[in-house]
């Protein structure tokens, strides 16, 4: 049985140029973690790989500095210490990251023997590892959950070698079985828990300096108030809540960031909601063709979500918008705005035009001798949850995806585009990966939905191989990267 690989990542500008971008990623991989940083080709970094550096330094094809850091204690047996939960501290909180004597990357992990720690990995002069524990009394735990039912609070910015919690706070059900799956802070204000399986899966509690509030200021099922009042015969419906994650309310939105809200259900169903609504659910999207749990959830900018499935290595890309226009307006900060449009959107997401989903399970994964070794990662992965999803930013042409015993990196990016994104270096895609091995290029499938979000709607398309661009003209479907090619035609 291979690893289930968490992720996190985080970019940052060091100058006015694009390529002037740093980018961190950090995932596990059993009892170790792994962290990588990307400088691009305007980066001053050194990449010496001398005895003052603690890592392995090397340049990209693309002209990036790549530079790797492995961590994993002696003591650790793998299975028993494997690592469940990676939180990298983004710069904003760390005020003399910049300063090459105090670049170190701070990252929270979490381990299954019950361990908490807050590790200092130094990415500049020659250092060790600085490492922080988190007082969990021993408890299993899933990011800052301790055992089935309670959540502690801890803080960050103490220089303690060991971090006692502010508060602890019971969480419960009304089912005997409910436990918690993933929490969330929508913002500096409000804490979100998803639970399951219930009639209310979500529990929003309020975040003051003490610490949690002992009871939620506000509890969210899983349908609207309309099809409640239509099902009180019948009950309310009950699932369970994975992933939480909040929606940026922009520039424009007042005081409303984070209220408004995604989660992903066991139903395999997405669904949006706003605090300053008064029905629990003002938007669901869902795939018709497939009702596999929603594992985890990755928004990228305010227009669409990427969703990570459990079955079928399969992650789902919804557009946010409708077609026609967005009728429900979230970055209006009044309490009745968001209520007004709440039904036109509700009925029209399933016929939003942009759905479409991607099996991350090549097509030709037998076609290499080297993937039919039993500790092959592709074999592995071959029916694989979707355990994780990151992207360094809402602009960032790079989506990470965690998969069973494998991380899986995307590049969104046409492979015919003349003015590619500047990470990609100055040279066209196209060019660039054609010298890479043909077995790092991964040959996929998708499907896609048209207006009327019905099975029969669905077209399923595959991608060509890189050596197949440019080739035939006429094969290029409109809208799409030319590597992609429609089942029917072929």
């Amino acid at each position: 049985m291979g690893f289930r690989p968490s992720i996190d990542s985080y970019e940052e500008w060091l100058g006015n140029r694009s390529i002037d971008r740093r980018e961190v990623l950090a995932w596990s991989a059993g009892a170790e973690l792994i962290v990588r940083v990307k400088n691009g080709q305007g980066s001053s970094l050194s990449t010496s790989t001398g005895t003052d550096r603690l890592c392995d330094a090397r340049r990209d094809e693309f002209g990036n500095t790549i530079e790797w850091w492995t961590y994993k204690p002696f003591s650790s047996v793998e299975g028993k210490d494997d690592i469940t939960s990676v939180n990298v501290l983004k710069p904003p909180h760390l005020p003399d990251y910049r300063a090459e004597e105090f670049r170190r990357e701070k990252i929270v992990i979490s381990t299954a023997n019950g361990d908490l720690h807050l590790l200092e990995i130094p990415t500049g002069a020659n250092d060790n590892v600085v490492k922080t524990y988190f007082v969990t009394n021993g408890r299993a735990f899933l990011a800052a959950n301790l055992s089935d039912g309670k959540i502690a609070l801890y803080p960050v910015g103490t220089s303690s070698s060991k971090i006692e919690p502010l508060s602890q706070t019971h969480v419960t059900g009304e089912k005997r079985n409910c436990r918690i799956w993933g929490t969330k802070f929508l913002n500096d204000k409000h804490f979100a828990v998803g639970l399951g399986p219930s009639n209310q899966p979500i529990h929003v509690f309020e975040v003051r300096p003490e610490g949690l509030s002992n009871d939620p200021v506000r509890k969210f099922g899983l349908q609207s108030d309309d099809t409640n009042r239509q099902n009180e015969r019948l009950g309310q419906q009950s699932s369970s809540v994975y992933p939480i994650v909040p929606l940026s309310a922009g520039t424009h939105a007042g005081g409303s960031e984070g209220a408004v809200f995604l989660s992903g259900g066991y139903d395999g169903t997405i669904r949006a909601h706003d605090m300053r609504a008064s029905s629990a659910v003002v938007a669901t999207y869902a795939d018709p063709t497939d009702d596999s749990a929603i594992y985890c959830l990755l928004p990228q900018g305010r227009e669409r979500i990427i969703a990570g499935t459990a079955r079928h290595s399969l992650i789902k890309v919804f557009d946010l918008r409708m077609t026609g226009g967005r009728k429900y307006c979230y970055e209006d900060d009044s309490s009745t705005g968001p209520v007004a449009g709440a039904d036109s959107l509700r009925n029209s997401a399933h016929h939003t035009r942009g759905d479409w989903n991607l099996f991350i399970n090549p097509r030709d994964r037998y076609s290499n001798h080297s993937w039919h070794s039993r500790n092959s990662w592709m074999r592995r992965s071959a029916e694989s949850s979707i355990y994780s999803l990151s992207s360094p930013s809402s602009f960032s042409p790079y989506v990470y995806a965690g998969i069973e015993n494998a991380i899986v990196e995307f590049n969104f990016s046409s492979s015919s585009d003349s003015h590619p994104d500047p990470m990609f270096g100055h040279h066209p895609i196209r060019q660039t990966l054609s010298r890479r091995r043909k077995t790092e290029v991964l040959n996929l499938a998708m499907y896609s939905q048209d207006t009327d979000g019905t099975k029969e709607a669905m077209k399923l398309r595959v991608q060509g191989g890189i050596d197949e661009n440019g080739r035939d003209g006429s094969r290029v479907l409109q809208g799409l990267d030319e590597r992609w090619r429609d089942v029917s035609e072929l």
